[in-house]
């Protein structure tokens, strides 16, 4: 509730947000799941919620499209977690379905929620083709990995590792596990990798 606040305090009356803007807010968090008689297990979660627009590109393509430049990330914690045993997932506020393809899968240890632009039957992101290139929601999209993604992925490490100091639930291989593995990662996920490793 305190982010969307901000975010509203940092809203223009047309409802974009302000330019040259960088908000965050971290929280850890369980889920716990039973399925049938089975014992119940709980994954720790470290999400991170982020709003950017320091990039002037970012910030024109936001007020073009109506759009907020917003993600947020997940990164599993804790005990129980298995890095990579099952790739990070896109969400555009609901998961997208799995595909044969794989294009609901980013290759990432994490998964990433955003306010992406999902083609017209909600199933994959709007991504690069030939007939699409100069697409608005396709260069929306690349901005959001290229910026904010990958400012995000940072930020979410630096949180994980400041947080591995201080507590005890989340363990260096927690924030070891962050890191993505180039090997894995998607194909249009590979736009952010040079920002976020700048």
């Amino acid at each position: 509730q305190k982010f969307l606040q901000q975010i509203k305090d940092h809203s223009e009356s047309s409802g974009q947000v302000k330019d040259d803007l960088r908000l965050e807010k971290m929280l850890q968090c369980g889920v716990t799941t039973k399925a049938g008689l089975s014992a119940s297990t709980t994954q720790n979660w470290l999400v991170l919620n982020y709003v950017d627009t320091k990039n002037s590109d970012v910030t024109s393509m936001s007020k073009t499209l109506c759009q907020i430049p917003w993600v947020g990330l997940a990164l599993p914690v804790g005990q129980k977690t298995k890095h990579c045993s099952s790739p990070g997932r896109i969400f555009c506020f609901l998961p997208l379905p799995p595909s044969d393809d794989g294009d609901s899968n980013t290759g990432l240890p994490i998964h990433v929620n955003g306010s992406f632009s999902v083609a017209d039957n909600r199933r994959n992101l709007t991504w690069p083709a030939q007939d699409r290139e100069k697409d608005d929601k396709v260069i929306w999209n690349c901005l959001l990995l290229k910026h904010v993604v990958a400012s995000a992925y940072v930020r979410l490490i630096l949180q994980a590792e400041s947080l591995f100091r201080t507590e005890s639930e989340i363990k260096l291989k927690d924030v070891y596990g962050a890191w993505p593995d180039i090997d894995k990662v998607q194909c249009h996920w590979r736009e952010m990798l040079p920002s976020f490793l700048e």
